[in-house]
């Protein structure tokens, strides 16, 4: 006997989910980006130290840290940052938990490999939103949707 699945996310649930996502990812790397910037224009040296070295390679360190922390959550629950605020949680169609293979290839890489390739497949894929599953195109690619996360307590203040 299939256990009935829970409720699909709503629209509004996923889009500040992945806002917050964005913002975990984003600022921690510009402020990667601007140290750098700001201790070289500082600096009077003729060529970069080992700190320097350091702020160079920073950016990439830090993306790679808050990528880490993301898919290690999203494995491990099926929730990332924003979707943990959010009370919700990433599976596969037929509910079992998401894999690291179809989360990085599938749901993530292939869309961004195809946003660069078309130049529209951003727009295609968030849009598909407004279907009545609430599944975007990349959920489709990895057989995937976003559900309510069942539990007494809720994850986000109301």
């Amino acid at each position: 006997m299939n256990k009935a699945l829970p409720a699909l996310a709503s629209r509004r649930d996923r889009f500040w989910a992945n806002l917050v996502d964005s913002l975990f990812v984003t600022i921690p790397l510009l402020g990667g980006i601007i140290m750098p910037i700001i201790a070289f224009s500082d600096s009077a040296k003729g060529g970069p130290d080992d700190f320097g070295v350091f702020l160079l390679l920073s950016p990439l360190l830090v993306l790679v840290v808050t990528l880490g922390i993301q898919i290690a959550m999203v494995v491990k629950t099926g929730q990332s940052l924003g979707k943990r605020w959010r009370g919700i949680r990433v599976i596969r169609m037929n509910g079992q938990p998401i894999t690291l293979v179809r989360l990085a290839l599938l749901r993530n890489l292939l869309p961004v490999w195809l946003s660069q390739v078309t130049g529209v497949f951003g727009l295609i894929d968030a849009l598909f939103i407004f279907r009545e599953d609430h599944r975007c195109l990349h959920d489709h690619l990895a057989d995937t949707q976003v559900v309510n996360v069942e539990s007494d307590k809720p994850l986000r203040p109301y």
